[in-house]
């Protein structure tokens, strides 16, 4: 974002000053005079080249001062005798003791006074040497604001002796503090000697008791206070908060510091009925904004009510960005990228000139957006105590997952007034329940919920209650879920294979077209879009529903939904298929079961599902070019019986064709790439969905079909090839990718379930070195005889037991792969596997397990009830002894496989349809005693 040139300079000027006012302009000086005293304590002469130069010969001097600066503690030194050394009346050189952190709170409270017009004077009660003050007044100068004074308050005589029972013990008077003692004089001359000494500036010399009541100040816009006792607080706080505007801040200096001072705030607060948040600055200081006086009084229970919230700009490093935003230094990260397609979001509606009512802002990314175009925004958020709505799951510790989502959203809520000050905004934040929005909260032109109410236990009165505020439109963007139909209706989405607490619904657009219809906005027209979710740089589909009380000018109204006939009833939704079959088209996407090489042509068939982009903006490549002939969609009847929920199963198969350019090699590098894209360009990750064919003159011989088919299920020749030169490359490709290397960086890879060598056949093309190991003795001799290298038994194949040990020597090993070998275990072997592998494996190795997922189950037409089976086991086995079949919940993975090593990774659909999880090894293993193996939950 680019400032205009004026406030960029204002935002300079008032950076130089508080770097002047901290005396990091000449830090250096500082820490020579420190060093001399150093010397002089120690009885040491000092080196005229340390002097000369302290940050080069004596950093760590200046890095001392720096920090204690940052957040304004005093600067001590330990002394031989082991007491600490206190040369402030000797060497404290800065114009303010408050340090940067509380010096950056009070310009963000200055700058949220003069972009909000809040009226009002400025005010500090211990001044020192007037640092605070000489900056609020530099503030006024910046924005040439006359309209209001800074009133400097202050003994210039110290402290007073402590006369009441809450200061006992804490005499700061001149006799025993004489650093705190600046005269009116000094003070003076710092104001002018910054330009800053005029009419606007107002002194008020003397004991609070004596000269707050009586001072001239008819409103405050800032009441900052720092008399450090009980009895100075306590003072200023009864002389002048009554004076302090709404919406005008309240500082407390020593809150956290001086005890004395923490109680007479918070006895004051306490007997006034004062609610308003108390906001932490830093270690000592604390702010709070005036609310009450202006506001409705506040009813029990937190409904029907509302309360105007104000904060200053947090740091960076406290912020989490939900969408991602622009900032000076380059994009923000964020869950979300709405930029590119913001428009969209909106369903065109024109926004210059109306106010909007926004629910749910999180970073407010189209808070700000839509004040750039010209609206005056409210937003809207609920309390921390309330929150969004958490879904109720049997058996899930909510109390903990609310914990530690509270504490993602107040970084997300930081992230909102990290950008409200960038901007300068005027955005109104309200905190209130959207249920019950009161009347004095006013009305609004456009009513604006986006991707709101999917989170909500009760979104029809979330409807109403903004509906309630809403003069002419409503706007409603929520997710698009094509398995819905035409239907009013809306699906509840966790279930207990797949938990989620924090999202409950998905809705159709007719059921949002309805909901708005009944509470009198009929005139509604649905527009379609896609965002881009960061995670997985994947394009979401969206629907956004515009809605008006009145039909505006060329309005057209849309067309009925198509009538079901009631010879052809509905098929009954089974919700959990829906959710494997979503998986299915996300984790595996497409696959080419066919692909031949004639003369000049290459020709691949197969299907590809379209969830998330039109059919006609499917790009097919092979090695990067478009594929000269496509033929897409065509019909697929047979895929209806594996995806029947979603959209245009019915018509998903393509046929591409490629004509080779003369001495065009279809394989360079000896492999084919074949990959496809929709209309946004490449998946950043698109390894994970391209697949690979090597140049069959470089293929070893193949296995027979009988071991081809005993292996993958069928004799498909091609599908062995593909399948697992795909996995190798896509696993090369992961590991580049997550740890910045490649299959040929590992010393030692172990094929676990090598079978008829259907990876180790490409591992050879990656590693110099990997063992293959199975319990089938043909196919381990298969895999010798065409496979192995007789160079060191570089790459060599043998036989192992049904259950450890092996004859490996301990860390032997820097990489395994294992492809669906833990799927065929029952728990105990399970266990001993993982005991062995740990063995095997050396401190910081890696292991990529395969294990069934949706994507999978889906694609085999695995019973729903089988998830939801294995979410209550944890792990869920199947089968007889002879051939037992085991399927893991993640949970089980994270919990009982954590016991053994660090999971990095869960990666869907990446080898052949199954999960890949990302194992490490620890650098120190436990014992077996130390392991809690367990009688883990299965079911036979």
């Amino acid at each position: 974002m680019t400032l205009p040139a004026a406030r960029t300079a204002a935002d300079r000027y008032l950076g130089m000053v508080k770097r002047s006012l901290v005396n990091d302009l000449y830090l250096e000086l500082e820490a020579a005079l420190h060093y001399l005293l150093l010397c002089q304590r120690a009885g040491q002469e000092p080196d005229p080249e340390i002097v000369r130069d302290v940050a080069a010969h004596r950093p760590e001097i200046l890095a001392h001062l720096s920090a204690q600066r940052e957040v304004g503690q005093m600067v001590y030194w330990p002394g031989p005798d082991g007491q600490l050394y206190d040369p402030r009346n000797l060497a404290e050189q800065s114009h303010t003791m408050i340090g940067r952190k509380r010096l950056d709170h009070l310009h963000a409270c200055l700058d949220t006074l003069y972009t909000q017009g809040i009226p009002g004077d400025l005010i500090e009660t211990g001044v020192w040497r007037g640092g605070a003050t000489i900056f609020m007044r530099a503030h006024l100068a910046a924005y040439d604001e006359t309209g209001r004074r800074v009133w400097v308050a202050d003994s210039f005589d110290g402290l007073p002796e402590p006369s009441i029972t809450q200061d006992s013990g804490y005499d700061l008077s001149k006799r025993h503090q004489p650093i705190l003692a600046i005269s009116e004089e000094r003070v003076r001359a710092l104001f002018a000697r910054y330009d800053l000494l005029d009419d606007q500036v107002r002194f008020l010399p003397g004991w609070f008791r004596d000269t707050l009541a009586a001072a001239p100040i008819e409103r405050l816009a800032l009441l900052r206070l720092d008399g450090d006792l009980y009895e100075s607080t306590m003072d200023a706080l009864e002389a002048l908060y009554d004076k302090v505007v709404p919406g005008g801040f309240i500082i407390a200096d020593d809150y956290g510091a001086l005890p004395p001072c923490r109680q007479a705030i918070d006895e004051f607060r306490a007997r006034r009925g004062i609610n308003d948040p108390l906001e932490k600055i830093d270690w000592t200081g604390v702010a709070w904004r005036k609310q009450a006086d202006a506001l409705p009084a506040r009813r029990s229970g937190g409904r029907g009510n509302f309360k105007i919230i104000q904060k200053p700009a947090p740091q960076r490093e406290e912020c989490r960005f939900y969408h991602r935003v622009d900032l000076p230094g380059g994009p923000s990260e964020g869950e979300w990228d709405l930029r590119p397609n913001v428009d969209a979001y909106f369903g065109g509606v024109t926004l210059a000139g109306r106010s909007v009512l926004e629910i749910g802002p999180a970073s407010g990314f189209l808070s700000f957006h839509m004040e750039r175009q010209g609206a005056a925004v409210t937003a809207v958020e609920p309390s921390m105590e309330r929150l969004w709505d958490c879904f109720p799951l049997s058996g899930f510790d909510r109390a903990q997952w609310r914990d530690d989502h509270e504490v993602q959203i107040t970084r997300v809520r930081n992230s909102f007034w990290y950008l409200h000050h960038l901007n300068r905004s005027s955005v109104r934040l309200v905190e209130a329940d959207p249920e019950t929005l009161p009347e004095a909260m006013g009305e609004y032109d456009i009513g604006l919920l986006g991707a709101i109410l999917l989170h909500t236990r009760s979104p029809f009165s979330i409807l109403e209650g903004v509906a309630a505020r809403v003069r002419e439109t409503m706007i409603v963007t929520d997710l698009f879920d094509p398995t819905l139909g035409d239907l009013p209706v809306m699906r509840l989405i966790p279930w207990a294979d797949a938990p989620t607490l924090d999202t409950w619904w998905s809705f159709s657009p007719a059921f949002l077209v309805r909901a708005l219809e009944c509470l009198g906005f009929p005139y509604a027209t649905v527009t379609y879009h896609t965002q881009l979710r960061v995670q997985d740089n994947l394009q979401v589909p969206m629907c956004t529903v515009v809605a008006h009380r009145t039909a505006p000018a060329g309005y057209q109204p849309m067309l009925p939904a198509a009538s079901v006939a009631p010879e052809a009833p509905l098929a009954p939704i089974d919700a959990r298929q829906i959710d494997l079959q979503i998986a299915a088209a996300r984790d595996l996407r497409w696959l080419p079961d066919s692909i031949t090489v004639e003369d000049d042509d290459i020709t691949i068939q197969g299907w590809a599902l379209t969830l998330w982009d039109a059919p006609e903006a499917i790009r097919f490549t092979i090695n990067g070019a478009v594929f000269t002939e496509v033929e897409w969609p065509l019909p697929s009847p047979d895929l209806k019986d594996y995806f029947g929920f979603l959209p245009h199963a019915d018509a998903a198969r393509f046929r591409c064709r490629y004509r080779l350019q003369p001495g065009e090699n279809p394989f360079p590098d000896g492999v084919a790439c074949v990959a496809m894209t929709g209309a946004f360009g490449d998946h950043r990750r698109s390894y994970r969905t391209a697949w690979y064919l090597l140049d069959p003159a470089l293929e070893a011989p193949l296995p027979d079909s009988a071991q081809i088919a005993r292996l993958i299920g069928t004799e498909n020749s091609l599908a062995f090839r593909m399948g697992g030169a795909t996995i190798v490359h896509r696993i090369d490709r992961y590991l580049q990718d997550r740890f910045d290397r490649g299959l040929g960086s590992f010393r030692a890879v172990l094929d676990w379930n090598c079978g008829a060598g259907q990876l180790s056949r490409y591992l050879t093309r990656f590693v110099s070195c990997h063992i293959g190991v199975d319990t089938d003795a043909a196919m381990v001799a298969q895999c010798q005889a065409t496979l192995s290298s007789p160079a060191q038994d570089a790459v060599r194949f043998t036989v192992v037991g049904a259950a450890p040990p092996t004859d490996f020597a301990d860390g032997q090993f820097d990489l395994v792969i294992g492809l669906s070998v833990l799927t065929e275990m029952d728990a105990a072997t399970q266990d001993a596997w993982l005991v062995e592998l740990q063995r095997i494996v050396e401190p910081g190795g890696l292991l990529l397990l395969s294990v069934r997922g949706f994507a999978q189950s889906s694609f085999y037409r695995c019973p729903p009830d089988l998830w939801q089976a294995t979410q209550r086991a944890g792990l869920l086995c199947q089968g007889d002894a002879e051939n037992p079949q085991a399927v893991h919940s993640q949970e089980y993975i994270f919990s009982h496989w954590g016991q053994y090593f660090d999971i990095l990774d869960s990666i869907g659909g990446l080898a052949g349809g199954q999960d890949m999880i990302v194992l490490r090894r620890r650098s120190s293993k436990p014992t077996l005693a130390e392991l809690r193996i367990d009688s883990p939950r299965h079911s036979d």
